[in-house]
């Protein structure tokens, strides 16, 4: 008979009433604490994000409730592996080691294979910011990218489908959601106006994932970032919308007569990728 576990947290690590297996207990007892500080050194680790790139050992200390000697500890054994670097004011960042093994996970993936060279092709073809995205549960990672050749560029950075989806990918990949999903997501949406531009109706955005739909793209107009324009197509994977090919400049050297062909190329692009990775 196996006894209940109860995961700790990081403010109890030195708290020993934790209760683990009976197993465990008797002959396991190293083994589940050294699985318990890589679990905390990897929280320390995920702390770093888009919105909190430096942390200094205290503020990390104050997050996770622990006290700043024992901070110190997992960020020295992190900064041994180049997983973390600190800066002239102590402040700690994702180091090189971090910036590889983004790299190895890229390669491993097939959809950043086989879209490698329609990204090249269309980031030098209209010399704009290209990204090739991919839905993780409600979360748009972007896993490959080619920046513009313009001095004014535009800067990209991961999304979501909530709280409101008004980027080119996140209305994609609405639009292409499942019924169920659908439903689902938009039982949790909350309309936000971004811009002046925003749709801010739950009808409004139904109707707009309806047109996505019957075109093939979508394309955010200033809606989520003023002066920004946007473009996404869908790639299919096995019949499901799994990632996005888009492509985000200023709003200004788009005019409407120019965006035909970029949308074509885009679509041709996503068709040949979908192609590729579905084994047609």
């Amino acid at each position: 008979m196996v006894t209940m576990t109860k995961k700790t947290s990081l403010a109890e690590e030195n708290d020993t009433s934790s209760w683990i297996p009976e197993k465990e207990a008797r002959g396991g007892a190293r083994a589940v604490m050294a699985n318990t500080t890589a679990d905390r050194a990897i929280d320390v680790l995920l702390a770093f994000s888009e919105d909190t790139p430096a942390w200094s050992a205290a503020e990390l200390a104050a997050k996770f409730e622990m006290p700043r000697s024992t901070m110190y500890r997992y960020l020295t054994s992190l900064r041994a592996c180049s997983l973390i670097i600190s800066d002239e004011g102590n402040r700690y960042r994702l180091g090189p080691r971090v910036i590889q093994l983004a790299r190895i996970a890229r390669m491993g993936s097939s959809a950043v294979q086989v879209a490698l060279p329609y990204l090249r092709q269309i980031s030098e073809a209209f010399g704009e910011l290209t990204l090739l995205k991919e839905r993780r549960g409600d979360e748009l990672i972007c896993i490959d990218r080619m920046e513009g050749t313009h001095r004014v560029a535009i800067a990209s950075t991961t999304g979501s489908l909530l709280p409101w989806p008004t980027a080119p990918s996140a209305k994609i990949f609405f639009a292409y959601a499942t019924e169920t999903d659908r439903k689902r997501l938009l039982s949790m949406m909350t309309p936000i106006a971004y811009t002046a531009k925003t749709v801010t109706t739950k009808e409004g955005l139904l109707a707009d994932a309806e047109a996505i739909r019957r075109r093939g793209y979508s394309c955010s107009d200033e809606e989520h970032d003023e002066s920004v324009l946007g473009f996404a197509v869908p790639i299919f994977e096995d019949g499901v919308c799994r990632y996005t090919l888009s492509i985000a400049a200023p709003a200004f050297r788009w005019p409407k007569a120019k965006q035909t062909k970029l949308i074509s190329a885009l679509r041709q692009a996503a068709a040949e990728i979908s192609s590729a990775l579905s084994g047609n």
